[in-house]
C-alpha cells in the first residue's frame, strides 16, 4: 500500500513538473492589451425628434419662450417648429393642424380660451399627436373629463393666478391705497379671469374699493387709452392692477399715465413685466410685478418630450404642473434676475443644459413625474441661488 502512495506522489510529481515546464516555453503575446472602454454618454436625442409650439405672438414673453426652447433644441437635438399669432378658435385649431401637416410627433400649445381645447384634443388624437398646454389651468368641469379621456393629451402647466392679486394687494397695502381699477384683456383667457376675480375678492375683504373693470385692452394703445379714461372719470383713484403687461400692454398703461401726468402717482401692480423693468421699478412706474413664467413652457415641453420618446412621465391620469411667478417690488429683484434666470445674452438661465438632461428619461431613465412637480415647486430667486450658487 505504501508502494501505491509513493508511487501515484511520483506521477503527480511529474506531471506538476511538466504543466511548468510547457507554460513557460509558451511565447508572450505581443500585441496591444485589449481594453475596456465605458460607453460615451449620450448628450443628444435620437435624431428625428420634432416638437411643434403655438406662441400667441412673436414678442414679450412669447418670444422668451420660443428662445429659450429653441436654445434647449438646438442643444439636446430637436427640431423646434413655431406657429404664430393665433387667437380665435378657428386659427388655434388651423395651427395644430399646421404643426402636425409639419411632421411634428408632439406639440406644446397654449390657448387662448378653453372652448377649443376638445377640438384639439380630438384633432391630435386623430393624428396621434402627443400635445400638452402651457401657461393655462382649466376651470370647466365638462372640458377637463374630455381632455382627461383623450389619449394624446398629455396634461398642462400653469402658474398660481391667484397669488398674483394677493401680492398686488399686500403691495397696494403697504402703499395705503384704497381706491383702485382695473385694466385687462378681454374675458374667456383663464389666466386674466382668475387674477380679476381673487384681486376683487381680497379688495372687498380688505376695504378697497374697485371703480371699475376695462377688459378690452388687447394691446398697448387700447390700454393707454383704458388709463386715461379711468384717471378721467375717477381723478381720486390711487391704483390700477394690469391683468396682463406683456406684449407692450404695461408700458401702454404707463403712457397713458404719463400723458394725464399721474405715472409714478397712481400705483400699479401687474402681472407680467415691462421691458424696462428695472428703470421702471427705480422710478416708481409700478409698485409690484409678477414675471418669470417662461419656465411654466420648458416644464410642458419636457412632459411632451418624454412621451414622444416613448417614456412619459405619468401613465395613470393627465399631469398637472403648478408653479409661482417670480415678484418684483423693487429694482434689485428685476437685477438679479434678469442676470441669474432669464439671461438670453449670456445664455444663462433657471435651468441649465445639464438639468434639462435630467428632466429627459432618455438621458436619466430614474426621473419622474413626481420628480419634475417637485423641480417645479422650488422653483424660485433662493431656488437658483442654491443650485447654482449665486448671490
Amino acid at each position: 500500500m505504501k508502494k501505491l502512495i509513493k508511487t501515484v506522489a511520483l506521477i503527480l510529481t511529474l506531471v506538476l513538473a511538466i504543466s511548468v515546464l510547457l507554460t513557460g516555453c509558451q511565447q508572450t503575446p505581443t500585441g496591444p492589451k485589449e481594453t475596456t472602454t465605458a460607453p460615451e454618454a449620450k448628450d443628444k436625442l435620437p435624431a428625428g425628434t420634432k416638437i411643434g409650439m403655438t406662441i400667441l405672438v412673436n414678442d414679450g414673453l412669447f418670444a422668451t419662450m420660443a428662445q429659450y426652447i429653441q436654445y434647449i433644441a438646438d442643444n439636446i437635438g430637436f427640431e423646434l417648429v413655431l406657429d404664430v399669432g393665433a387667437f380665435s378658435p378657428e386659427d388655434q385649431v388651423a395651427s395644430v393642424e399646421n404643426l402636425i401637416a409639419a411632421g411634428c410627433q408632439g406639440i406644446v400649445f397654449c390657448n387662448f380660451s378653453e372652448a377649443v381645447l376638445p377640438k384639439i384634443a380630438s384633432v391630435c388624437d386623430e393624428a396621434e399627436v402627443y400635445w400638452a398646454q402651457y401657461c393655462r389651468q382649466v376651470d370647466d368641469p365638462e372640458i377637463v373629463a374630455s381632455l382627461n379621456n383623450a389619449k394624446y393629451y398629455v396634461g398642462r402647466c400653469f402658474e398660481n393666478n391667484e397669488n398674483v392679486a394677493v401680492r398686488v394687494v399686500k403691495a397696494f397695502e403697504d402703499l395705503n391705497v384704497k381706491k383702485t381699477a382695473i385694466i385687462g384683456p378681454a374675458t374667456g383667457d383663464t389666466t386674466t379671469d382668475t387674477v380679476s376675480a381673487k384681486y376683487k375678492a381680497l379688495c372687498q375683504e380688505k376695504g378697497i374699493e374697485v371703480y371699475t373693470e376695462i377688459r378690452n385692452a388687447q394691446e398697448a394703445a387700447d390700454c393707454t387709452a383704458a388709463a386715461e379714461t379711468i384717471v378721467s372719470n375717477f381723478p381720486d383713484v390711487e391704483g390700477i392692477i394690469v391683468l396682463s403687461g406683456s406684449t407692450g400692454k404695461l408700458e401702454g398703461v404707463f403712457k397713458g399715465l404719463e400723458n394725464v401726468n399721474k405715472l409714478g402717482k397712481i400705483k400699479v401692480g401687474a402681472l407680467d413685466a415691462s421691458a424696462n423693468i428695472i428703470e421702471d421699478l427705480r422710478n416708481g412706474s409700478v409698485s409690484c410685478a409678477n414675471s418669470g413664467q417662461f419656465v411654466d413652457n420648458m416644464f410642458t415641453t419636457m412632459l411632451v418630450l418624454n412621451s414622444v420618446l416613448g417614456t412619459p412621465l405619468k401613465t395613470d391620469g393627465k399631469a398637472t404642473i403648478e408653479c409661482e411667478y417670480v415678484a418684483f417690488y423693487k429694482a434689485a429683484d428685476a437685477e438679479f434676475y434678469y442676470a441669474h434666470m432669464e439671461n438670453l445674452g449670456e445664455k444663462i438661465f433657471a435651468y441649465n443644459l445639464d438639468e434639462i438632461r435630467q428632466m429627459i428619461k432618455y438621458f436619466n431613465p430614474d426621473f419622474s413625474y413626481e420628480k419634475l412637480q417637485a423641480i417645479a415647486t422650488a422653483y424660485s430667486v433662493e431656488d437658483v441661488k442654491t443650485r447654482h450658487n449665486v448671490s
